[in-house]
């Protein structure tokens, strides 16, 4: 009976669209017990409401879990069951994590947007066959690129000066080897000149040397002359050596006095 009237109440309100002062009128009913009634039946509706969205919530999580497994990405998942962006990022780390990639999952949480950038990069280092550490050695090379940038700027700046210091070295270079053929030249000269007085100093040496021997001649003819005139005299003769003599020994033109004088006494014993 109770079930019942609250059957016919439920009618009235909802399908009739009565409100609670009519209800009260034809149904012998407090308004009271009728707003309870009400707020029982609305709390059963909300309640399969609520498990109506959550059968549908799982039946197109399981559907959108289905849908990851074969491949699809996110933004096929969302187009293909009509969701938003926030939904299938909740379901696509919940799937992640199913698959026990958990920590891809809060990296992708961390990373926000440019976690599809990183899948990219994956998918092309696949398509190119390249290792884990080849893609970390050219993303650490790229990063390098600014810094190789300004150490090649670096470089060209060293390479111009070391230029310009090149080009002065060349002038003094230049510079060095003229004064060196000017001092070749000069040495040149010197050792002409040198030779010259070699030669002049041989001529003269043999001038002298040829003087010399006129010198000795001719003394010793007039020595003779003396010692033949002191002959006819019968005068004692006393030989002495002139210096000239003496001078001619020490350079060797003469042996030493004492043959000058045996060579007068023969003549005188002739």
């Amino acid at each position: 009976m109770i079930e019942e009237r609250k059957r016919r109440v439920i009618e009235l309100y909802y399908k009739e669209g009565r409100n609670t002062r009519e209800i009260a009128s034809t149904e012998r009913m407090s308004i009271r017990d009728i707003s309870a009634i009400i707020k029982e039946e609305e709390a059963k509706a909300q309640n399969r409401e609520d498990n109506m969205k959550y059968q549908l919530e799982e039946i197109r999580a399981a559907k959108a879990y289905e849908l990851f497994d074969r491949g699809k990405t996110p933004m096929q998942v969302a187009t293909e069951l009509k969701i938003r962006e926030l939904i299938v990022s909740r379901l696509y780390n919940e799937y992640m994590k199913l698959k026990g990639l958990w920590q891809v999952s809060l990296l992708c949480e961390k990373i926000g947007e440019d976690a599809w950038a990183y899948l990219d990069l994956y998918k092309m280092a696949c398509r190119k066959r390249l290792s884990n550490e080849s893609v970390i050695r050219a993303v650490v090379a790229f990063n390098e690129i600014p810094n190789a940038e300004q150490r090649c700027q670096q470089v060209r700046r060293e390479a111009y000066d070391l230029q310009i210091e090149k080009e002065r070295f060349l002038v003094d270079i230049n510079f060095l080897q003229s004064e060196k053929s000017k001092l070749r030249a000069q040495i040149s000269n010197l050792a002409n000149g040198i030779y010259q007085s070699e030669e002049n100093l041989r001529r003269k040496t043999e001038e002298e040397k040829e003087i010399t021997r006129m010198m000795f001649k001719h003394q010793k003819a007039f020595l003779s002359t003396i010692v033949a005139a002191f002959q006819t005299d019968k005068m004692p003769i006393t030989i002495r050596p002139m210096p000239s003599l003496i001078h001619l020994q020490a350079i060797g033109e003469v042996a030493f006095e004492g043959e000058v004088q045996e060579a007068y006494e023969g003549d005188i014993a002739k």
